[in-house]
């Protein structure tokens, strides 16, 4: 779907597998924009406070790859008179949730069944993206699970660009403000491991948290 951002432009479009996400970080605006007009849908699956409980429901979409089809080729013969320069005719994933990320079921079993389907999705997404369209790719994330589609990044050449958010380089704000999300050092090898394998590759630095001086803010750059 189109992303309507109004302040930030790493794409024209978005894909996003679920509603919800499991990091849990404090300062997200997707629970108080578009998560929170879904608070009947979500009561049916016992969530209340959609803000609140943010880091608690990951609901993951049904696949339709008819319809995906059809948004795909909309995009892909929309005007660039009608796009924003700065958004690169790409499309990101994700942008309210994160598309590599654990599935968490009382049910080892459902668990294994849901991230199984999770990794479906986002491979067969990016699949249909390379060979029904020209569109470019913006793949962001917290987690280093997206190392197992890094042979699939390659094949969309230079229309794929990989990155990471990594707001600090320090753990103790991490585990405050991001407490379910993989490590600093984690997303940090993640990012050499993508360089290494000849993937072009980007950091979203953002937010900056109050504890973020100029020295951490230095270290993290370098």
């Amino acid at each position: 779907t189109p992303n309507r951002f109004k302040f930030k432009s790493l794409s024209n479009w978005s894909v996003n597998i679920a509603t919800g996400c499991g990091h849990a970080c404090r300062f997200c605006y997707v629970p108080g924009t578009s998560t929170r007009k879904q608070e009947r849908f979500l009561a049916q699956y016992g969530v209340s406070d959609p803000d609140e409980q943010w880091g608690e429901y990951v609901l993951l979409r049904r696949w339709d790859e008819r319809a995906f089809l059809k948004s795909l080729a909309d995009a892909e013969t929309t005007p660039l008179s009608e796009l924003k320069r700065d958004g690169n005719r790409a499309v990101i994933l994700c942008s309210t949730t994160d598309p590599y990320q654990v599935s968490h079921h009382p049910d080892p079993k459902r668990s294994k069944e849901l991230g199984a389907a999770a990794r479906a999705m986002v491979r067969r997404a990016l699949e249909l993206i390379r060979d029904h369209s020209t569109l470019n790719v913006r793949i962001l994330t917290r987690s280093p699970l997206a190392r197992t589609d890094f042979d699939l990044y390659k094949t969309l050449g230079n229309r794929l660009l990989f990155g990471m958010s990594l707001p600090t380089s320090r753990a103790d704000l991490s585990k405050i403000y991001e407490p379910k999300a993989p490590a600093p050092s984690q997303r940090l090898g993640t990012l050499r491991a993508a360089r290494e394998a000849g993937l072009n590759v980007f950091v979203a630095m953002a937010p900056t948290y109050p504890e973020c001086d100029e020295a951490d803010l230095r270290k993290t750059l370098s």
